[in-house]
């Protein structure tokens, strides 16, 4: 059994009477049991944390309150989970980087582990982010056929032909 590390969460420099894990855990002394880590609507777990003193009342990604605590680096970038899992929150598995690597990263791993991209419902298939036209384009450029990053991107070949060539999002 792995052995955990608990520190007090603070803010302000005010104790709020929970413990961070770094194992991926919120502990609350006041009910003296592990907090519930419920998903927001991308995947990531949140904890509902409450601080009488401070006036806070507000759900907190476990992620960055593990980094916070127990990762060395630069805290205002964002925080990557390495091995790509929203639900592997070990210190272990996390660290600092620069919100576009983590991105493009994000697209790569995608596109590499033959994941396909889900859709809010309503939105068109055929509107991208920057990033993801930047990464189609790196990609093409390193020699994947149109036909793979079509499929991978979850949209028809002539849509990503005239990403790659410049003909639709030409200013990104």
């Amino acid at each position: 059994m792995v052995d955990s590390t608990f520190r007090r969460i603070k803010f302000f420099d005010t104790q709020t009477g929970y413990l961070v894990s770094n194992q991926g855990t919120i502990y609350s002394e006041h009910i003296k049991k592990e907090l519930k880590q419920m998903p927001n609507k991308d995947g990531y777990p949140t904890v509902h944390i409450r601080c009488a003193q401070q006036g806070i009342d507000s759900r907190y990604f476990v992620h960055r309150l593990v980094a916070e605590y127990f990762v060395d680096g630069d805290k205002t970038l964002s925080v990557d989970h390495i091995d790509g899992n929203k639900l592997n929150n070990k210190a272990s598995n996390l660290c600092y980087m620069d919100i576009k690597d983590n991105i493009k990263k994000y697209h790569v791993d995608k596109f590499f582990h033959g994941k396909k991209r889900k859709l809010p419902s309503g939105r068109r298939s055929n509107v991208f982010s920057a990033d993801q036209v930047i990464l189609m384009r790196d990609l093409a450029e390193k020699g994947v056929p149109i036909s793979d990053i079509a499929k991978q991107m979850g949209e028809k070949y002539n849509y990503i032909y005239a990403v790659v060539k410049y003909k639709v999002h030409k200013y990104v």
